[in-house]
């Protein structure tokens, strides 16, 4: 029986992950400021049809920025972005014009019938396939290097994960501590001074802050004779801790949940 079916290619698409690359702005003017730090990326390049020229769409999947910095509570948005490549953002548009489809491949040369090869052409044949071998396992050989640098790195990096997630835990049992005990961090310069650095005297979620919102580093230096250079470095030290360990923010977000499930 004649397969008479005919198949006609509307578009290819390809999906893949990403680490590394720079933040990409949002080009919908709803969504205002926001950006992405890519993780995910998926294109599809739709073919000509239908007096519509060919085009490629794209749509990146990462950590929801603002400001060059994570929105808190930290989560995965998707940005979309059509009728590219030209007037994308510069990484993205060279990434669409990596993975476009490649011209068809041609046999290079015309093919030669067995009966009419003779000694020499048939030695030179031979000559390349001995060539073609060597490529395969010199390629064979980089491609194992290539996997063990990839497996060393994500042994790595799961090793890292598996830290920063111990100094996060550690973290916050010092601040449950801190803000559960019954001594008056502010009374002693040490204490207070650490208790700055751990847990934080002035408001640390991320809204418009009002005269209600704690800010009390200032008050805290000036009673203990702190000067401007000490505070600044204490301000420093904080901003560390907030960022690889809970914070103000996580805090208020683990009680809007609470009230969430309440509700």
């Amino acid at each position: 029986m004649t397969d008479e079916t005919v198949r006609t290619p509307y578009a290819r698409k390809i999906r893949y992950g990403v680490t590394g690359a720079p933040i990409l702005p949002s080009q919908n003017p709803h969504t205002g400021d926001m950006a992405v730090r890519p993780s995910l990326v998926e294109l599809v390049y739709s073919a000509a049809r239908d007096g519509r020229t060919a085009r490629v769409s794209a749509s990146v999947t990462g950590l929801c920025m603002r400001d060059g910095k994570p929105v808190q509570p930290e989560g995965q948005v998707a940005l979309h972005y059509k009728n590219g490549p030209d007037g994308w953002p510069a990484w993205l548009a060279n990434e669409a014009r990596l993975h476009a489809a490649a011209p068809p491949v041609t046999d290079p040369e015309p093919r030669v019938p067995l009966a009419e090869h003779t000694q020499q052409t048939l030695d030179e044949l031979y000559d390349r396939v001995q060539e073609a071998d060597a490529y395969y396992a010199e390629a064979q050989h980089v491609a194992q290097a290539m996997y063990r640098a990839w497996n060393e790195q994500r042994t790595a990096l799961t090793e890292g994960a598996t830290v920063a997630a111990g100094v996060h835990n550690t973290l916050l049992v010092l601040r449950i501590r801190l803000a559960n005990s019954s001594r008056d961090w502010a009374q002693n310069s040490d204490d207070a001074w650490m208790y700055a650095v751990l847990y934080g005297w002035d408001c640390e979620q991320q809204h418009d802050h009002t005269p209600t919102c704690p800010k009390l580093l200032n008050e805290v230096a000036t009673k203990h004779g702190w000067t401007p250079d000490r505070v600044e470095r204490i301000r420093k030290h904080r901003a560390v801790f907030a960022k690889v360990g809970p914070n103000g923010e996580t805090d208020a977000a683990a009680r809007r949940a609470v009230d969430n499930e309440e509700d």
